[in-house]
């Protein structure tokens, strides 16, 4: 039962509101003389994600992740879960277990609810997800509707589960909900006998929603690390520390003959595709480069079709470093259906510090993830001499670039 819960991973609210619309005529009239019955005595649990209150029958088990990707927003990965014990005269004893899960992208909002968009055509790409999931472990859906509850749009189903072996007869109900870059799915797995009794009631409808985004301000210097890149200090970036499921893992420092590089992955737990990020610092030693040299080394270690790039000339510096932006094509992995594009910062200097290098910051993803504020932060993550930025200056309009004669790379 737990695989397919965290599966689901449904929203509380969304579920609360769905419940509503399933039930309005068969439980909400129908008990209308018992709604004493629903009002349990729980207690209620506010989100330190600012973003919902919910009631549930006791303690629950919350897990939280956090990922700063501006100075003024805060996104949050968080589930709350409780399982009790359920009697029913006549059958043996079961479990009833309460979920309410909240993910947000990092990418751009959905459109509010009431306009066909971009909001209907995700929840309804999710419905179809789940009845495939449930299908192939045998259980029946039951029913599949719209709902929406506090300017969040959704969607509600109800999952007769599949019977192992004679057991309990299981059912789970489901609720999705959507507004601005939050996703809020509530959950209950419980026997299909109590599945509709007063506290899977109570528990959906004690859910409120809060509109819009609440603001947090702070500072990506805090909140993000800052890694050596080159390991004397000269050359620095700043990124986020790992936190699943925004950071699955700690970013990673490889260092060979005269390279040094920061790996890293950021995946959005809303629509399911990351960013890939790397950032490479070259020691050429004290040859000099030039920009036919700097031109060939990009196009052997970090442009895999060269005439397709669209190029910006940049000069982060005019006194010592000078360099490109590049955007470049790039086809879908298996582990990565959705990556598109590759936007490339290139930088090279000449005798800076005792010795000549070459800079390359590397992000990789579908083209709306690339044009988000993290994405951006990502890009000039670079810092100099300390925590100086490394900043682009007097930017050219795209356009190709191509190397002009072919030296050899040493």
């Amino acid at each position: 039962m737990k695989i397919l819960c965290f599966h689901a991973v449904l929203n509380k609210r969304a579920l609360s509101g769905i419940f509503l619309v399933f039930f309005c005529g068969t439980i909400f009239f129908g008990f209308s003389g018992a709604q004493a019955q629903i009002d349990l005595v729980w207690d209620r649990y506010k989100s330190e994600t600012k973003m919902y209150v919910v009631e549930f029958p006791g303690k629950p088990t919350i897990n939280r992740a956090a990922l700063r990707i501006d100075p003024s927003t805060v996104i949050y990965s968080e589930q709350m879960n409780y399982e009790e014990k359920v009697s029913t005269p006549g059958e043996p004893d079961a479990t009833r277990q309460y979920i309410i899960r909240l993910d947000q992208t990092f990418g751009g909002p959905f459109i509010s609810a009431g306009r066909k968009g971009d909001a209907s055509i995700f929840l309804d790409a999710e419905i179809e997800k789940l009845t495939e999931f449930y299908t192939m472990q045998g259980a029946t859906i039951v029913s599949s509707d719209v709902t929406g509850r506090d300017d969040f749009e959704g969607r509600a189903m109800v999952v007769d589960l599949k019977n192992e072996k004679g057991g309990l007869a299981m059912s789970a109900r489901i609720v999705i909900l959507v507004r601005g870059r939050t996703k809020v799915q509530q959950i209950v797995i419980a026997p299909k006998s109590v599945i509709d009794r007063a506290p899977v009631l109570q528990f959906f409808h004690s859910l409120m929603l809060y509109r819009g985004e609440p603001v947090d301000n702070g500072d990506l210097k805090k909140d993000w690390v800052l890694y050596d890149l080159d390991g004397k200090g000269l050359f620095n970036v700043r990124i986020p520390p790992g936190a699943p499921p925004f950071v699955p893992e700690t970013p990673k420092i490889e260092v060979g003959r005269n390279i040094r590089s920061v790996t890293t992955s950021v995946s959005d737990p809303v629509h399911g595709g990351r960013l890939l990020y790397r950032a490479t610092v070259y020691d050429q030693g004290q040859s000099k480069i030039t920009e036919d040299i700097f031109d060939l080394f990009l196009k052997k270690y970090h442009v895999d079709d060269w005439d397709k790039i669209l190029v910006e000339r940049v000069a982060a510096d005019e006194n010592f470093l000078h360099g490109k932006k590049l955007w470049a094509p790039v086809k879908p992995t298996p582990e990565d259906p959705g990556i598109e594009e590759k936007i490339i910062r290139a930088y090279y200097t000449n005798n800076y510090f005792g010795t000549s290098k070459i800079l390359v910051i590397e992000l990789t993803g579908s083209k709306a993830m690339l044009e988000t504020d993290l994405a951006q932060n990502l890009l000039y993550s670079m810092t100099l001499r300390g925590d100086v930025p490394l900043l682009d200056g007097r930017a050219a309009p795209r356009r190709i670039i191509k190397p002009t004669s072919p030296i050899d790379l040493k």
